[in-house]
């Protein structure tokens, strides 16, 4: 995963107690206000630093902003090195793919929102839009492999591009997210639930 330029490393970054919390302050603050509202002080007073620490880690807003995505991303994508994923049947691994993707807690919600917060500055710095591809790409291929794997074992039916199947779902996935996410009263999240399992069903055939 490419990540902005900056101090940052993964190995680094999971052992740097500091950052992790200013990771978990600035999504907080960036879901809670948009990134154009938010402050070095509010992320600061929330993590219990000075401004000069956020300063340190965080060379940009635009910087906060992807790294304060890729960490509700890894953090929420936690449960798939689970050993009792690798566990389950390739239906019930799909299945709980698809749930932990939808906005059912705060954390896969601050996601979405923060998501929303980066598009709102791709135009302007398109180095955004790159780092999210790459963490997107990701996310499809895993779930297109889910699929293959599916099809080879006889559970699903289908002909068509696994990689394709999973795109169909991904969108259907983030279409339906996005406005329950932002608290969208035509968009609950028993809907979203409903809309995207019964297009997986009918997309995957289920026996």
């Amino acid at each position: 995963m490419t990540r902005p330029e900056g101090r940052e490393g993964s190995a680094q970054e999971v052992a740097d107690t500091s950052l992790i919390h200013l990771l978990q302050a600035a999504c907080e603050t960036v879901s809670r206000l948009g990134v154009a509202a938010t402050r070095i002080e509010d992320i600061a007073r929330i993590a219990k630093v000075s401004p000069a620490t956020v300063h340190y880690y965080f060379h940009s807003k635009e910087d906060l902003l992807l790294r304060s995505l890729l960490w509700a991303n890894s953090e929420s994508a936690k449960w798939i090195t689970d050993p009792t994923f690798e566990q389950m049947g390739v239906l019930e691994r799909l299945c709980a793919f698809v749930q932990r993707s939808l906005p059912m807690d705060r954390l896969r919600i601050n996601e979405y929102l923060i998501e929303v917060e980066l598009w709102t500055q791709v135009r302007c710095h398109p180095e955004l839009l790159r780092s999210w591809e790459e963490y997107n790409e990701r996310w499809i291929g895993q779930l297109a492999e889910l699929v293959a794997e599916g099809v080879r074992q006889g559970v699903f039916r289908t002909d068509d591009d696994p990689d394709i199947i999973a795109r169909q779902i991904v969108c259907i996935s983030d279409g339906a997210s996005i406005p329950c996410a932002m608290g969208a009263e035509s968009m609950p999240i028993d809907r979203v639930r409903t809309l995207v399992f019964d297009f997986v069903e009918n997309r995957v055939a289920l026996p």
